[in-house]
């Protein structure tokens, strides 16, 4: 969740969400705060039950489930626009990518939209929805 942090000044003056994911693709996300909680947990477990984790959300969310967020905790309409993939590396080199970092990001951005990337079925879940943390984002 901590990813669209980032957005927070531009969202608030132009009441944009821009993302490099089609705005009503889900995907996992998760507040850090969540994910210390159940490190902090695991530190002071039996050292036996320690396994690897794949930990999410409490739910998948899309842009457009963030820009929502944005708009409750804005108190006006924040608009999701996706980015096509065509302006990817330039708009991560507008965002102060180096070229080979840019085309990095673009290769990571199309991989996560891959069917053939492998998903869990049954992640470990945080409690920290999207509207809690934008709103907790805005303090």
């Amino acid at each position: 969740m901590s990813n669209w942090d980032g957005y927070l000044e531009g969202v608030k003056k132009e009441g944009k969400l821009y993302s490099f994911f089609p705005i009503d693709y889900k995907l996992p996300m998760v507040a850090p705060a969540d994910i210390g909680g159940f490190a902090a947990n695991l530190m002071v477990a039996p050292v036996g039950e320690n396994k690897l984790y794949h930990f999410e959300g409490p739910e998948t969310y899309s842009p457009s489930d963030v820009a929502a967020a944005f708009s409750a905790a804005l108190g006006r309409t924040v608009e999701p626009v996706g980015i096509p993939e065509e302006k990817w590396v330039e708009s991560f080199k507008e965002s102060g990518f180096s070229n080979e970092a840019a085309k990095s990001y673009a290769a990571m951005t199309r991989a996560s939209l891959s069917e053939d990337l492998e998903r869990p079925t049954a992640p470990v879940r945080g409690k920290t929805t999207i509207d809690r943390y934008v709103s907790e984002l805005m303090r």
